[in-house]
């Protein structure tokens, strides 16, 4: 039987995940929809497969490489269409205040140091933030801004811990055995009531002595 792999996020990790989320899903309102036709351009434009997906880093303008500094590191190692992704949010950069550039940035950097199922996690909660209402987003985003640190650590607790349940139960729930359940005995009938069964036990005779 395999065992399932259980990974705990720390409570440091959810709180970048959870600021990670919101802050893209506000900065790049559009993003769905230019990631998927820059994407589809380009494959058909060329075949993708190499370790090192187009657009190389040495493609991209200056300005495309100043947005995405942070993540120069990784950029060979990324997939096409997160390329595309990050393009997409990179390309609004000119339009954004200095407080915005730099907190993307940062949201960035913080990309960089998750690892691929924590990726997953923040990329799967981003589609969830793509259908809250926008003026619900910014609502949450401007309460989560409004926090104080402690509070702030105490729900990337929260966070870490909901995680840890899910894994466990999950983990449980692929490795638990069927348990058998043993054959019921059957019960013979109480005879002692039965005063018309043969089978009573005779009384003992009288002593006519």
């Amino acid at each position: 039987m395999g065992h399932t792999k259980i990974t705990f996020i720390s409570a440091s990790r959810a709180g970048a995940l959870i600021a990670l989320t919101i802050a893209i899903s506000l900065s790049a309102p559009n993003l769905e929809a230019t990631a998927q036709n820059t994407t589809t351009a380009k494959n058909r434009a060329a075949p993708a497969s190499h370790s090192d997906t187009e657009p190389h880093w040495s493609k991209l303008s200056a300005a495309q490489q100043q947005a995405l500094a942070p993540l120069e590191a990784d950029w060979a190692g990324m997939r096409a269409n997160h390329k595309m992704k990050w393009l997409a949010i990179g390309n609004k950069f000119p339009s954004m205040q200095p407080e915005e550039r730099s907190r993307v940035q940062n949201r960035m950097r913080d990309w960089i140091k998750l690892s691929p199922q924590q990726r997953r996690i923040a990329r799967e909660n981003y589609w969830r933030a793509k259908k809250i209402n926008p003026i619900q987003k910014n609502a949450h985003w401007q309460n989560y801004q409004q926090l104080s640190s402690e509070q702030k650590k105490n729900l990337a607790t929260a966070a870490a811990n909901r995680k840890r349940v899910t894994n466990l139960s999950r983990a449980h729930k692929n490795n638990e055995t069927l348990l058998v359940k043993p054959k019921k005995i059957p019960t013979l009938p109480d005879q002692t009531h039965n005063k018309n069964s043969s089978t009573l036990t005779p009384s003992a005779p009288l002593n006519t002595k």
